[in-house]
């Protein structure tokens, strides 16, 4: 098992990456370097089994090599030289459900792409919307603790290059945000989160509908990827037009801390 540095081996990783049935941003954009994270491999010339692993713990493992597992696994759940302390596993092959699921959480997650989307609501007397920028990113960040520039994007410069979204305010007090928070050549990974204060009143679609506008208007794909038991996302992904894109896949989660 290898670790992959230099852009010509990372390019040979994205290649492989690319030809599995499911692609996730967060793992793609590691491979592409717009978002931090390590890559390792049974070769560098000629990359049949990896392990990508983004900085906040998203990974996923590609290919079926018995000894890269064997050796990846007493990395992961063993040494403490892994500098990732939750990883957070994408395993849409059953091939590699095996590999996590006797030391780690499962859950279920699901990929979701739009397909009818119709825009319905109006901005409600005493909100405002407006678009995520370099004067407020900071604020917004701040507000929701969403980490902007170390969670996913690696800093500020990153996420106004490579990044956009949409702020729901009231009397300049942020309510709720929809942003990109992965991206994948046209695909924008969403994230949504409305303020505990704000909850109930659309505000979160609102500031979906006007993510999704922006997406249209940039030519961009929305993706939602979500827990299937997390019924308020499964319900909102609905409501604005997004049809199921994969089958349901097992994700697993492991804290290296608790586990050791």
């Amino acid at each position: 098992m290898i670790e992959i540095f230099s852009n010509r081996d990372r390019e040979k990783v994205r290649l492989v990456y690319e030809q599995q049935k499911i692609n996730f941003p967060f793992i793609h954009s590691v491979t592409t370097a717009l978002q931090a994270g390590r890559i390792f491999a049974n070769s560098a010339e000629n990359p049949t089994s990896i392990f990508i692993c983004h900085d906040f713990g998203w990974s996923e493992i590609i290919g079926s090599d018995s000894k890269f597992t064997e050796k990846l696994h007493e990395f992961i759940f063993m040494q403490e030289e892994f500098s990732c302390f939750k990883v957070r596993a994408f395993t849409p092959a059953d091939e590699h459900v095996n590999f996590f699921s006797s030391l780690s959480q499962k859950a279920e997650r699901c990929q979701f792409r739009l397909d009818n989307y119709k825009k319905k609501m109006s901005i409600p007397s005493g909100f405002s919307v407006e678009t995520i920028n370099s004067q407020n990113m900071q604020v917004v960040s701040d507000a929701f603790g969403l980490d902007f520039f170390s969670r996913n994007w690696p800093s500020k410069a990153s996420f106004t290059r490579n990044a956009f979204g949409s702020l729901v305010s009231s009397d300049q007090t942020p309510c709720a945000v929809c942003y990109s928070c992965a991206s994948m050549g046209e695909v924008e990974e969403i994230d949504v989160f409305t303020a505990p204060n704000f909850r109930g009143k659309g505000l979160g679609r609102l500031a979906c509908e006007h993510f999704i506008d922006e997406c249209r208007r940039r030519s961009r794909v929305p993706n939602w990827d979500c827990f299937t038991n997390n019924e308020g996302s499964m319900m909102l992904a609905k409501s604005l037009g997004f049809k199921k894109y994969s089958e349901p896949y097992a994700f697993f989660t492991y804290n290296r801390r608790l586990g050791e």
